[in-house]
């Protein structure tokens, strides 16, 4: 049995990844544990196999007030944290970190892509793994984990106001797009996968999980309305002012623009995949 350390107690990720380990019970026994003050530090982790390192600031506003925070939190907690399992015996450490590590105008993300993040966030999160890297040896394996959009049941962020707005609105433009994303339990079947073959195997590697296929916002679109029994109609007379919004305003860039990734970064021979996209869509609206 594998013992592993998830930290991040109460967040979105994390607190699936717990309870997709559970189905698992005689090859995982998880501790949670969250990062909050300063207690988190009598937290052993000798005899402890592996760190799924979830912790994170995400989903806030940023502004010049609270930059500083990201990088406390992204960059300076997770070194803490790494340091400390390394010392005391945890052989992997697993870091989920970010898409906007990249270029934010690369549209398709391969292995020569630039790493240039423009927010606090991105850059505290690559910092984060310029640090590990540099932690890393024959003893204490690092992987990376750089997922495009998470989405499932409940999930915050932009998919969250996606669905929303999908409900509501009985048209939509039919601009086609492609873009990268990856629901919540094949993630965590992928994080699952990487706690499970032997170490040294993954020894710094990066890793960039995604469905199967390529998705555009019209197709969530479309699955969003039938999954809840709504009839969904698109039509073309908004696409001109949609291609334009999203070349100016980023929120449109980041719903309608496009953002995909070499499937040669995702590990397909991991088959971690374990529901396709229609499927997926339907766990969305039906476990709310």
């Amino acid at each position: 049995m594998k013992r592993i350390v998830i930290t991040g107690a109460s967040g979105y990720i994390s607190t699936h990844l717990a309870a997709w380990l559970g189905q698992f019970k005689q090859e995982y026994e998880v501790t949670m544990l969250s990062l909050r003050g300063d207690t988190w530090q009598q937290q052993s982790f000798a005899g402890y196999d592996a760190v799924v390192h979830l912790a994170g600031l995400a989903h806030s506003k940023e502004t010049e007030q609270n930059r500083a925070l990201y990088t406390e939190v992204n960059r300076d907690l997770t070194l803490r944290v790494a340091n400390k399992a390394k010392a005391e015996g945890a052989g992997r450490f697993v870091f989920v970190s970010t898409f906007n590590v990249y270029e934010p105008k690369a549209e398709y993300i391969e292995q020569n892509t630039p790493l240039a993040p423009v927010t606090a966030y991105g850059r505290s999160k690559l910092e984060a793994e310029e640090g590990l890297r540099f932690l890393a040896d024959e003893g204490f394996e690092v992987v990376i984990v750089r997922p495009p959009m998470v989405y499932g049941p409940d999930c915050p962020g932009n998919f969250a106001r996606l669905k929303s707005l999908a409900l509501r609105c009985p048209v939509f433009p039919s601009l086609e797009n492609a873009r990268s994303m990856i629901y919540i339990e094949n993630l965590c079947e992928f994080l699952r996968l990487c706690l499970t073959v032997p170490l040294g195997a993954l020894h710094t590697a990066v890793y960039c999980p995604q469905n199967a296929e390529y998705v555009s916002t019209r197709e969530i679109y479309i699955q969003l309305r039938r999954a809840a029994g709504k009839k969904a109609c698109v039509i073309g007379c908004f696409n001109p002012l949609v291609r334009l919004l999203a070349r100016h305003n980023g929120t449109f860039e980041k719903v309608f623009g496009n953002k995909t990734c070499n499937f040669a970064l995702s590990a397909p021979e991991m088959e971690y995949n374990r529901y396709g996209f229609e499927e997926s869509i339907k766990g969305c609206i039906r476990k709310n």
